[in-house]
């Protein structure tokens, strides 16, 4: 679910941002580095979020906040030691708190560079989802509502915003995680009387990845196309996926939940 998670994330953040790409497209090109055209550049920028949100890592190493955040944003420079500078002390503060300056923060680090909203929503839900610990690695913060990335005004107005947001994406992300449970109840269910591994297999790529192509298909599960297409064809007919271009060629099914 964290790839899963992650992706929408990214997705969301993006339309945010106005760079509307969507996540069958990110999908696609993290899986198969398909797909990129005009947008490789921001396809790239996206990537490098879904990575950081799912991979190793940390914004604030066991250094100075300069070097912990140099490493995790791939950049150093000015902008990164101003950003640095603010951030010393913010450790006294809730992580969701020190989450919510380190976004504003960074959104005001650096004007030369573009995408700061992606940049700042990503270190922040990475920080606080760090710092919080159970597991998580990340905060959702743009899933389903882009509330916690919108504040004006005040600084008790951006931080009620930011509070208000999280909740708001973080029940996304578990009405998310609880539908595909109950979808992978049902496919197994719908499956049980098939044999060999591939069936299983393609379980669980559909339950990583929001949208499937049958070369992503094939790539993950490691079986012949013929054997791929066959087992794409039998959850279809059994309701448990759904091919969603309506095409003859470069087909794309979804978990049909």
């Amino acid at each position: 679910m964290r790839l899963r998670l992650a992706l929408q994330e990214i997705a969301d953040l993006g339309w945010l941002t106005g760079s509307r790409i969507g996540v069958e497209r990110l999908s696609l090109f993290i899986a198969l580095r398909i797909g990129a055209g005009d947008d490789a550049a921001l396809l790239g920028h996206f990537a490098w979020g879904v990575r950081r949100l799912t991979g190793p890592g940390k914004v604030v190493g066991q250094g100075r906040w300069a070097a912990s955040l140099a490493s995790f944003l791939g950049f150093e420079g000015e902008a990164v030691l101003d950003l640095a500078d603010a951030m010393e002390g913010t450790e006294v503060l809730h992580p969701i708190t020190q989450a919510a300056f380190l976004f504003h923060a960074l959104k005001m680090a650096g004007a030369e560079r573009d995408a700061r909203d992606i940049e700042g929503g990503v270190t922040a839900a990475r920080l606080a989802g760090e710092k919080l610990g159970r597991g998580a690695l990340f905060l959702p913060l743009a899933l389903g509502s882009g509330t916690a990335l919108r504040g004006q005004g005040t600084v008790l107005a951006r931080l009620a915003a930011f509070l208000r947001g999280a909740e708001q994406a973080s029940l996304s992300a578990l009405m998310m995680i609880e539908r595909m449970t109950d979808w992978e109840e049902r496919v197994r269910e719908a499956l049980k009387d098939c044999s060999g591994r591939t069936p299983g297999e393609l379980v669980q790529v559909f339950a990583r990845w929001p949208m499937v192509s049958a070369p992503m298909a094939e790539e993950h599960v490691g079986a012949s196309r013929a054997a791929v297409q066959r087992n794409l064809d039998l959850m279809t007919a059994r309701g448990v996926i759904r091919e969603i271009t309506g095409q003859g060629r470069y087909r794309i099914w979804t978990a049909a939940l």
